[in-house]
């Protein structure tokens, strides 16, 4: 239900950027996931009309201003602090590439080196890749790349630190995501079917949303 929910936003917003009319999800009005006839209902009016979207369940989409127009969040007023973020990723090979991988048998080089250091160089230019997110001063970043022989894969893990006033997740998902594209671009001589998949935030520290554990499934 909330897939075609929100496609059924997405389609009014478009629709109304295209045509001149006023979007109606910008101007205080909320979906409602759960009503059977997902019908939009005015927002309260302390929430409308405060630069965001507030759905049903209680999130905030604050990249949008109160012309439904995407925006950077003005990070000014919040107080520094501590944020950390740590994100994972994994790359899929066959027992050929694997093999390759650990006894350094790739023509350009070793995989696991040349991977770690472009997830810390990924990190650092994250707020080039993704528009909103701001250019911060990251304390440190700490990329580890395993090989885990019975799922035939590479298994990487990126934390990221800062002491500011926005957090550090794009940072960290950025950092695994760039590591992972590296593993592929040096294996694909020998593979093109690997899989980048998993992609996801581990955990997150600091900032007035709290604290965020992600509940691994092993095996």
């Amino acid at each position: 239900m909330r897939a075609s929910a929100h496609t059924g936003v997405a389609i009014r917003f478009l629709f109304a950027q295209r045509t001149g009319a006023k979007p109606k999800i910008a101007r205080g009005l909320r979906l409602c996931y759960n009503s059977p006839e997902k019908r939009l209902r005015p927002l309260p009016a302390s929430a409308a009309g405060a630069g965001r979207e507030r759905t049903a369940i209680g999130m905030d989409f604050t990249h949008f201003n109160d012309q439904g127009r995407a925006w950077m969040v003005d990070v000014g007023e919040k107080p520094r602090s501590t944020r950390t973020a740590r994100a994972a990723a994994r790359v899929l090979v066959n027992r050929e590439t694997f093999a390759l991988i650990r006894s350094g048998g790739m023509k350009k080089g070793d995989v696991l080196t040349v991977a770690q250091v472009a997830g810390v160089m990924g990190a650092k230019r994250t707020p080039e890749l993704i528009p909103m997110c701001h250019p911060i001063l990251i304390n440190g970043v700490d990329l580890q790349l395993r090989l885990d022989e019975e799922r035939c894969s590479v298994e990487i893990t990126a934390a990221v630190s800062c002491d500011g006033r926005t957090g550090v997740e794009m940072e960290a998902l950025t950092a695994a995501a760039t590591a992972a594209l590296t593993v592929y671009d040096m294996c694909k001589a020998v593979q093109k079917d690997m899989v980048i998949t998993d992609l996801r935030l581990l955990s997150k520290t600091g900032g007035v949303h709290g604290d965020f554990q992600r509940e691994e499934q092993h095996g």
